[in-house]
């Protein structure tokens, strides 16, 4: 409750409904005066934040601390306490991708420049095919013993060959869009395949917050399926377990993402054991988040996180086909 003046009049301004209290029953709006200062203002929002904070924290120390507790209580109906699953989701996948972008880019793999003996070497193993390609189109001849987007200069090319082929010989639908996508991005990239892989990985990375978001309903429907036999859960139950799940997954991560950089401090060569380990982490969060909210047995438990895993992987797997495929076809 605020502790702002109560107006005297009973009838609410912003439904018009009479009102037995301080707030309106109908819409929930508090009956205080219209005319503000600029301290109400501020004060107001001060409030408005360090609540928001207070929930917060409570909320990450229980979702840290205790997997499947929170999904458990907003099963039950307990959410008051604590910050809604969709706005946790919101601030900490915001929170995550914001810190793993900065990091990314500071350890880009293919973010690099080429000594001049790489570069001369990739020029002299471009233009090779590329040259073969000028001297037999000049006779009026194409080699097409070995079928790759080095063999055409250009897509218009490509389809000149392939209306000249037999149907048989022809490439299919999927191969001959890949195909001319591959020619186009020669043309456009001068034939440097070390550019492509930059732009692309670039693109496909940056996609990584639309891929986990269209994975979440997925992952939820592979849950409403491994627990179909349960019907107290409905799919919505799943969906607030996966929230909850992956802001978890998030956080440790992130966490992950700075002790490392903490040790690079230090010269700490610890990557590859601070992986491991936070890994098997957030493999037995997973587990142990299944076994609270859906209260059956150990066994029981460990087989479908199994069986979760793998569809997990399907699912990831097919996204990451799909945004690729994505990727390629929009740098």
């Amino acid at each position: 409750m605020s502790h702002f003046p109560e107006r005297k009049e009973k009838v609410c301004l912003n439904c018009g409904s009479l009102l037995h209290g301080r707030y309106c029953h109908e819409c929930g709006q508090e009956n205080i005066e219209p005319k503000e200062s600029f301290w109400h203002l501020t004060t107001h929002f001060i409030y408005d934040l360090t609540h928001f904070d207070g929930k917060f924290f409570s909320t990450l120390k229980f979702l840290l601390f205790r997997p499947g507790f929170l999904s458990r209580e907003y099963f039950k109906g307990r959410r008051s306490g604590y910050l809604h699953p969709v706005k946790m989701y919101v601030f900490t996948s915001a929170l995550f991708f914001l810190l793993f972008f900065s990091f990314y880019s500071q350890y880009n793999p293919f973010n690099y420049v080429e000594s001049n003996k790489d570069h001369a070497d990739t020029l002299r193993s471009v233009a090779q095919p590329v040259s073969t390609v000028k001297k037999n189109t000049d006779e009026d001849t194409l080699d097409l013993s070995s079928h790759s987007s080095t063999n055409y200069r250009s897509v218009q090319q490509y389809d000149s060959v392939q209306n000249t082929l037999p149907e048989a010989k022809k490439d299919d639908w999927g191969a001959r869009h890949m195909m001319r996508r591959s020619i186009a991005l020669n043309e456009k990239y001068h034939d440097n395949p070390k550019a492509i892989v930059e732009v692309l990985s670039e693109k496909f990375t940056h996609l990584f917050p639309q891929m986990l978001f269209v994975s979440l309903p997925l992952f939820a429907l592979a849950l409403s399926l491994l627990y179909v036999r349960r019907k107290q859960f409905y799919y919505v139950n799943h969906v607030v377990f996966t929230l909850h799940l992956y802001c978890a997954i998030f956080i440790m991560i992130l966490g992950a993402l700075l002790l490392g950089s903490f040790f690079k401090l230090f010269h700490w060569h610890l990557n590859a054991v601070f992986t491991g380990i936070v890994s098997l982490l957030i493999l037995f969060y997973g587990y142990k988040a299944m076994s609270v909210f859906y209260g059956q047995s150990p066994r029981k438990t460990f087989l479908k996180y199994l069986l979760l895993l793998l569809l997990g992987f399907v699912i990831m797997l097919f996204i990451f086909m799909i945004f690729g495929a994505f990727s390629m076809f929009t740098i």
